[in-house]
C-alpha cells in the first residue's frame, strides 16, 4: 500500500511561509515609504523654516516691523500732539493777557506821574508868584517908611491908587486869562501827549497783536504742512502695504501652486509605487497559485499512473475514479491557462484597478483553493477507503 501525503496540510503550512513572506515584504516595504515621507517632511519643514527666518531676519521685515508699531502708536502720538498745542495755546493766552494787564498799569502810571508833574509845577509857579508879590509890597513898604521922595510918590500913588487899582484889576484878569490860557494850552499838551502816547501804546499793542497772530499762523501753517506731510506718509504706508498685501496674496498663491504640483508629483509617484506593488503581489500570486495548480496536477497524474498499475483489479469502479481525475485535470488545466493569461492582463492594469482586481481575484482564488482542496480530498478519501476495503 502506497500512503498518500497530507496535501491539505502542506498546502496551507506553504500558504502561510508565502503569506508571511508577502506580509514582511509589505511591512518593509511600508516602513521604507514611512521614512521617505518622514525624511521629506523634515525637508519640507527645514525649508520652511530657513524661508521663515530668513524673511524675518530681512530689514523689509524690520521696516514693516516698525511701521507697524508707529501705526499701533499714532493715535497716542497723535493725542499728545494735541495735548502740547492746547497746552501752548494755553500759554500764549496767558502771556497775550499778562502783557496787555502791564500795558494797562504802565500806560495808568504814566498818566498819574504826567498829572503830578503838571500840577506840581502849577503850585511851584502859584507860590512863586505870590511871593514875589509879598516881596515887592514890603520893599515898597520900606522904601515908603524911610524915603522922603518915596512918601511923596506914595501921595502921588494914593492919588492914582485907584486908577492903579483899575489896572491892577485889569491886570490881574489879563494876567488870569493868560494863565487860563496857559492852563488850557497846558491841558491840550498833555491831553495830546496822553492821547500820542496812547496812541503809540495802541499801535505797540496792536504791532505784537499782530507779530503774536502772525506766530500764530505760522505755526498753524507749520503743524497744516506738518498733517499734510504726515497724511501724505500714511498715503505711501497705505500704498506700500497694500503692494505687500498683493505680493504676499500673489506668493501664497504660487505657494499653493507649488504644494499642489508637489502633491500631484506625490500622488503620481505614490500611484506608481502603488501599481507596481500591486502588479508584483498580483503576479507573486498568480505564479504562486500556478505552483498550486501544477503541484495538483502532479499528484492527479500520479495517481493517473497509480490507477493504471490496479486497473485489472477493479476496472468498473476505477473507470469511474479515472473519469474523476482525468475531469479534475481538465478543471486544473483550464484554470492554469486562465491565470497565465491573467498574468498577461497585468502590465496593462492601472493602480485603482489593481487595488480592485487584487481584492476580487484574491476571493475568486481563495473559494477555488478551498473548493479544489475540497475536491483533492474527496478524492484521496476514496483512494483511501479503497485501499482499506482491498485490505
Amino acid at each position: 500500500m502506497v500512503s498518500l501525503p497530507g496535501i491539505g496540510n502542506f498546502n496551507y503550512s506553504k500558504n502561510m511561509r508565502i503569506e508571511d513572506l508577502l506580509m514582511r515584504k509589505r511591512a518593509s516595504e511600508i516602513e521604507k515609504f514611512m521614512q521617505w515621507e518622514k525624511h521629506s517632511n523634515y525637508l519640507n519643514h527645514s525649508n520652511v523654516r530657513a524661508e521663515k527666518e530668513k524673511e524675518w531676519s530681512s530689514n523689509k521685515f524690520l521696516k514693516q516691523s516698525q511701521m507697524a508699531y508707529a501705526e499701533q502708536n499714532k493715535e497716542q502720538n497723535d493725542k499728545n500732539l494735541e495735548e502740547r498745542r492746547r497746552k501752548l495755546l494755553h500759554l500764549l493766552e496767558c502771556d497775550a493777557e499778562n502783557e496787555k494787564n502791564l500795558l494797562e498799569v504802565y500806560t495808568e502810571r504814566s498818566k498819574g506821574k504826567s498829572a503830578m508833574l503838571i500840577r506840581s509845577t502849577a503850585l511851584k509857579q502859584a507860590r512863586d508868584l505870590e511871593k514875589a508879590k509879598i516881596a515887592e509890597k514890603l520893599l515898597a513898604e520900606h522904601f515908603r517908611k524911610n524915603n522922603p521922595d518915596l512918601r511923596e510918590l506914595a501921595r502921588v500913588a494914593g492919588q492914582n491908587h485907584l486908577v492903579d487899582g483899575w489896572r491892577e484889576q485889569l491886570n490881574e484878569r489879563s494876567e488870569l486869562k493868560q494863565s487860563e490860557t496857559m492852563n488850557e494850552i497846558v491841558n491840550e499838551e498833555i491831553e495830546s501827549e496822553t492821547k500820542k502816547r496812547d496812541e503809540k501804546q495802541a499801535e505797540l499793542l496792536e504791532l505784537q497783536r499782530l507779530q503774536a497772530k502772525e506766530k500764530h499762523l505760522e505755526h498753524l501753517r507749520q503743524q497744516l504742512d506738518e498733517l499734510n506731510s504726515r497724511e501724505k506718509e500714511a498715503n505711501k504706508l497705505v500704498e506700500k502695504e497694500k503692494a505687500l498685501i498683493k505680493q504676499l496674496a500673489q506668493i501664497d498663491r504660487l505657494e499653493k501652486e507649488r504644494r499642489k504640483i508637489e502633491e500631484k508629483c506625490q500622488r503620481e509617484l505614490y500611484g506608481r509605487a502603488l501599481l507596481h506593488q500591486h502588479q508584483t503581489a498580483l503576479r507573486k500570486r498568480s505564479e504562486f497559485i500556478q505552483s498550486e495548480l501544477k503541484a495538483d496536477l502532479n499528484w492527479l497524474n500520479q495517481l493517473a499512473e497509480q490507477e493504471n498499475l490496479d486497473y485489472e483489479n477493479a476496472m468498473e469502479k476505477k473507470r469511474t475514479e479515472r473519469d474523476n481525475v482525468l475531469a479534475m485535470q481538465e478543471l486544473i488545466e483550464c484554470e492554469l491557462k486562465k491565470e497565465k493569461i491573467k498574468e498577461l492582463e497585468l502590465s496593462e492594469l492601472q493602480a485603482y484597478e489593481a487595488s480592485r482586481i487584487w481584492a476580487k481575484r484574491e476571493e475568486e482564488w481563495r473559494n477555488e483553493t478551498v473548493a479544489r482542496q475540497k475536491l483533492l480530498q474527496e478524492v484521496s478519501l476514496v483512494y483511501v477507503n479503497r485501499d482499506k476495503w482491498i485490505d
